[in-house]
């Protein structure tokens, strides 16, 4: 089984310090909001489909 978590719980967090906390307590995957679902600031995804 793999532990998920929708990330717009954490809204106010900056992407990385999202994956920070919630690396550690054992989530295998995460899921990004998207379709103006939430506002997440932290979610730039010019910068994401460039980022290896």
């Amino acid at each position: 089984m793999k532990l998920g978590v929708f990330i717009a719980a954490f809204a106010s967090m900056e992407f990385e310090a999202v994956l920070d906390y919630v690396a550690p307590i054992g989530v295998n995957a995460i899921e990004i909001p998207v379709g103006a679902y939430v506002a997440m600031q932290a979610l730039k995804p010019a910068q994401m489909l460039h980022d290896e």
